[in-house]
């Protein structure tokens, strides 16, 4: 598929107005800055999980510096080619001039103290699903004809707030840092006009080092119970121009029997291998832990102390090296948690994963890939470390046949999951296909019956972009089935009818049971599918 990567773009700002004083003949009149994105809606990418757009619409407002003061332009109207005309007046004697700068949206806190300081504000509004606030910035640049050019950049960073199981008298939501955020210190809010069971929240942030955020709903200013979530041990570096997903707050009650979820680091893929087939026997959910920063090939020498493992393994016991937080929303009563074994331990950002999403009184089974080295020390460790949890015995489980391996997940109560049974339809020929056991699947399974139009894309696969978006909780599954049907970022539904290794992450919605002619039945084209229960 086409993978959206555009993660910062650029808007050009014309003034109508020649870089002269005003006549006291026109004080007070109003002029016009035509403001053009470089597209119509243009789309902002965190990285495969799901995206936010944006576009001018009505009460927008941009704020430019002119005679020693913050003048604010107001939206209004916008032209087929994406063109936006805002509107504002300048006062007597004040010029348009060359470097003034300009802002998106005007925040009058920008000039405080007679000085332009580009500062975020406290409150947002949020008027449908994936709206996104911005905080741009640029200068003025004098043209030879007279007028005036700007290049808004993103001048902050975007975390992502996602909740699921959302009760419907919410009406804001409520960020909480560690550290001044906004012109009036550590909490945003952003108003919300809209509901829906699964909503995410886009919260522009300066860029910058953060331990800790504290997030809520809220009614009527009150934060309603079990909303209210810490996120801390994050150490997050937030960049301008990026969406850092956090995990996602799940406010409905537990599926009935819970569902599994199996979780890996893997530095050789043994470790992956085994989680896929655990997946794949199960129907669990599969999620790979990744390191911000991936282990180089020299950690392979085990005796070399100079290693960023060995320092990690004999280091401080406190040490997290950091990951990235891509884990969605979970309702997993049962987790899988494999790692190799590194110096008789469990690697450290197995810690970091465990720090990072709160399994407290949920069932953890760890299991492990290793040489010689079995699972006990690892497993004591983690038992200390993370007391809360109601851990199970686990095993060394690489060199297994995949029955060797259904009959271990037989022992713990784990047998093949099928939420529910789906009939997959196109050109008049029917596939069964099951649902995948996690919230992806159910909101899907609650739209049908369906039909899609779907496109061809790579001769492997057809795809359609839902008119909404479904929870999501995107992974790279390292290789792509047959009949495998998946959720791209949390609106893009896809049937895959061929099978290939992918780098690209996405969330499980279901797989056909026996693809045998799905592909002739597909067709090279653009083919009508029907989904019903």
């Amino acid at each position: 598929m086409k993978k959206i990567s555009l993660i910062l773009f650029t808007l050009a700002a014309l003034a109508t107005s020649c870089r002269q004083n005003v006549n006291p003949s026109s004080y007070g009149e109003s002029i016009s800055i035509a403001v053009a994105p470089a597209v119509t809606k243009a789309a902002i990418s965190d990285g495969g999980s799901g995206g936010a757009s944006f576009s001018w619409s009505a009460g927008d407002e941009i704020g430019v510096v002119a005679g020693g003061q913050l003048l604010r332009f107001s939206f209004k109207s916008r032209k087929s080619d994406g063109t936006a005309s805002f509107e504002g007046t300048l006062p007597q004697g004040a010029l348009l001039e060359n470097g003034a700068p300009v802002a998106y949206p005007y925040n009058p806190a920008d000039f405080a103290g007679g000085a332009f300081k580009l500062v975020f504000p406290s409150e947002y509004e949020s008027a449908g699903a994936s709206d996104f606030s911005h905080r741009w910035s640029g200068t003025l640049s004098a043209q030879t004809d007279g007028s005036f050019r700007s290049v808004l950049e993103h001048s902050g960073a975007i975390l992502r707030i996602s909740y699921t199981g959302v009760p419907a008298d919410v009406d804001a939501v409520r960020l909480t840092a560690d550290k001044n955020i906004c012109d009036s210190g550590r909490s945003i809010t952003i108003r919300t006009s809209w509901h829906s069971d699964a909503m995410d929240f886009y919260f522009p942030v300066p860029e910058g080092e953060y331990g800790k955020f504290e997030v809520a709903l809220l009614k009527g200013g009150s934060t309603i119970e079990g909303s209210a979530k810490t996120l801390d041990n994050t150490a997050m570096r937030l960049s301008r121009g990026s969406i850092y997903r956090t995990p996602a707050i799940n406010m409905a009650a537990p599926s009935q029997g819970g569902g599994v979820l199996v979780a890996c680091f893997s530095f050789t893929g043994n470790t992956w291998t085994v989680a896929q087939t655990l997946s794949e026997l199960s129907g669990a959910e599969l999620y790979r832990i990744t390191p911000s920063v991936a282990y180089g090939d020299e950690n392979n020498s085990y005796y070399d102390s100079s290693t960023r493992a060995y320092q990690e393994q004999y280091g401080p016991a406190t040490a997290r090296p950091e990951i990235q937080a891509t884990l969605g929303g979970n309702g997993y009563d049962t987790l899988l948690l494999g790692f190799p074994i590194w110096y008789g331990k469990a690697p450290r950002v197995v810690f970091t994963f465990l720090d990072t999403y709160d399994f407290s009184g949920k069932t953890v089974v760890p299991f492990i890939t290793s040489g010689s080295t079995g699972i006990s020390s690892a497993a004591s460790e983690l038992r200390s470390a993370y007391p809360g949890i109601n851990w199970k015995t686990g095993e060394r489980l690489n060199g297994r046949s995949s029955a060797a391996l259904e009959e271990w997940l037989g022992s713990l109560g784990i047998n093949k999951q099928t939420t529910s049974d789906m009939t997959v339809t196109v050109n008049g020929k029917s596939f069964g296909a099951t649902l995948a056991d996690n919230s992806t699947a159910r909101a899907f399974a609650e739209l049908l019956p369906m039909t899609l139009d779907m496109e061809e894309l790579n001769g492997n696969e057809k795809y359609c972009y839902l008119s909404g978006s479904l929870p999501s909780a995107p992974a790279n599954p390292g290789r792509i089935e047959e009949g495998d049907i998946m959720l791209y970022g949390n609106s893009c539904v896809v049937i895959f009818y061929e099978s290939f290794n992918t780098s690209y992450s996405y969330t499980r919605i279901g797989k056909i049971t026996d693809p045998s002619g799905l592909k002739a039945a597909l067709g090279s084209g653009n083919p009508s599918v029907s989904f019903g229960r």
